[in-house]
């Protein structure tokens, strides 16, 4: 629905109901062989300067690795263990968005935890150098990282699934997703609460 062009594949993932009831709107995910994958056609997803990822998703059980539940995730290249960028459910209850640079290092910044079963908006940004972590609108966790090389490479982006990467943990995210959106710049705190849904206030 972008315009772009930039369709994806859905292997396995069946329509569900979305977080507004709607029939057949979302995907849910199996933890076990089921994923969305979009070509990175010219490069198109590799995003080395500032970058934000946002999507509604509703785990349905604990994780226990952030490899095991991922939502939105991309590697350099295929059979490698080289991150990109990544948003993950994982151990703790909480949500994940980071990336990894090329000397091998992570970085991430956390939400609070948050219980299965339920959808909730999550956007992740980075300006070039502070990781910001939003849920259902509200900045829960900002993580300084400085100006960083993030690996890129010709592997596909992928949803609910990194089976394709070397990752001794490796899975299939278990739930739903929606309304996956990427954008090459970081949004505002004012443009994450409107893919969230959240009215800005009123002054009179």
């Amino acid at each position: 629905t972008s315009g772009n062009g930039l369709d994806g594949v859905v292997f396995e993932a069946a329509p569900t109901i979305d977080r507004l009831g709607n029939p057949n709107s979302a995907l849910l995910f199996d933890d076990v062989d089921d994923f969305v994958e979009v070509p990175n056609t010219g490069g198109v997803f590799d995003l080395p300067g500032p970058f934000s990822i946002a999507a509604w998703a509703m785990p349905l059980a604990s994780s226990t690795d952030n490899r095991n539940d991922p939502i939105v995730w991309k590697i350099a290249d295929p059979g490698t263990n080289q991150d990109n960028y990544l948003i993950s459910w994982q151990d703790g209850d909480v949500f994940r968005f980071g990336f990894e640079n090329t000397n091998g290092q992570d970085f991430a910044a956390l939400s609070n935890a948050k219980s299965p079963g339920a959808w909730y908006h999550i956007a992740g940004t980075f300006d070039g150098t502070d990781l910001r972590m939003y849920v259902d609108g509200v900045l829960e966790s900002t993580e300084t990282t400085g100006s960083q090389n993030i690996f890129s490479g010709a592997a596909p982006l992928r949803f609910g699934n990194i089976l394709h990467s070397n990752h001794g943990n490796r899975g299939v995210f278990n739930g739903a997703i929606d309304d996956v959106k990427i954008f090459d710049h970081a949004l505002t705190a004012a443009e994450v609460r409107e893919l969230a849904g959240i009215p800005e206030p009123t002054t009179t």
